[in-house]
């Protein structure tokens, strides 16, 4: 139990900043969300799927509710399931560094009273035996735990496409969606950039930066300089993506090194079909690697995947992601079920391909 207790906080000061807030020039803000309550709400009740589209910050509101559960003391297990490798219960158990399986340990932890199990992104586990693992452990945890609740997210469209997913929790699933008008203008009052932006814009670009995830990026584009009248201009998602991309890589001066690194770690993704794979690989006997892993880590272009210990340094490394799955490159099997996507090019994967092929 004292080991889940500190899977839960490593997960959860990994998080603490990084899209659970808006950069300011003050500092960060950070709002608390009517949808938060909701899902709550629905917590106290029982086990539920909260689920919304890309970027509209479902992990913010799992962190915030798991974080709620821990700080009033009660039992409560977080866990980003795309930054476990785990593909059977054994696994996972190991993984976790337990003596006994999860299911077991969870039902000592708390026989007499609620516990919270909270599954972010558990559309991260899509397909063959990842996905079996999780739909056999929240049925074993409604069989054997009913005092356990399960609030897992996945996304609209993976939860629209899987009748597996839409039936793992029943019940409708509460939706996370954009920033309301309120919590819009308490994030713009607070950083008079970011109201000048909006003011300033077609409506095309105002739906945009209603998004938690494009409002981030559009936030930490300002702070590093960029003007609200360059900005005013981005007509997509894509648009301000290459912009977050040309940023961290054109804009520093061992940005070659950085596509080649990211690239080759893109592939190795890929190819493990997994959204959290070690760069260990790529920092055999390179310091040059070592130094540019480092900076991509310190600009929180990757970030540490699940509980994983970073000692770039002295040449530890565990599983790293993108910091946002929207960053990632997309999964999907060689030959795509009618349930499951195809395969398309990330952001990342789109850039670092284009600047392989101009240098």
């Amino acid at each position: 139990m004292d080991r889940l207790t500190a899977f839960t906080e490593q997960n959860l000061a990994q998080m603490n900043g990084e899209l659970t807030a808006v950069p300011g020039p003050d500092g960060e803000i950070t709002v608390r969300r009517a949808v938060a309550d909701v899902v709550a709400s629905r917590a106290e009740e029982g086990s539920c799927l909260v689920t919304g589209d890309p970027g509209t910050g479902k992990s913010a509101v799992l962190h915030a509710l798991a974080g709620t559960w821990q700080a009033a003391g009660r039992p409560v297990l977080s866990v980003q399931v795309g930054g476990l490798a785990s593909h059977s219960t054994g696994q996972l158990q190991g993984e976790m560094n337990l003596d006994h399986p999860l299911v077991d340990v969870l039902g000592q932890w708390s026989p007499s009273e609620p516990g919270l199990l909270v599954l972010d992104a558990l559309d991260a586990a899509r397909g063959g035996a990842a996905e079996e693992l999780w739909r056999v452990l929240i049925q074993q945890m409604r069989q054997h735990l009913p005092r356990w609740r399960v609030v897992a997210s996945v996304r609209s469209w993976d939860l629209a496409h899987s009748a597996r997913l839409s039936s793992l929790i029943a019940g409708e699933a509460v939706v996370v969606g954009d920033w309301n008008d309120t919590e819009f203008a308490e994030i713009t009052t607070a950083f008079p950039a970011l109201a000048e932006l909006d003011s300033s814009s077609a409506e095309q670009v105002q739906r945009l930066l209603r998004n938690p995830f494009h409002l981030r990026l559009a936030a930490q584009l300002l702070l590093q300089g960029a003007q609200p009248s360059e900005l005013s201009s981005v007509d997509s998602r894509l648009d301000l993506l290459d912009r977050y991309w040309q940023q961290r890589f054109d804009g520093v001066s061992d940005g070659g090194a950085r596509s080649v690194v990211v690239a080759e770690w893109c592939r190795m993704a890929v190819s493990a079909r997994q959204l959290a794979v070690s760069a260990q690989p790529l920092l055999a006997g390179n310091t040059g690697a070592t130094e540019v892993l480092q900076g991509l880590l310190s600009d929180r272009v990757l970030m540490p995947a699940g509980v994983s210990e970073i000692g770039v340094s002295r040449g530890v490394l565990g599983p790293v992601q993108f910091s946002h799955h929207v960053l990632e490159p997309s999964r999907s099997p060689t030959k795509p079920s009618s349930n499951q996507p195809r395969r398309t090019w990330s952001s990342a994967e789109r850039h670092c391909t284009h600047q392989q092929g101009r240098e």
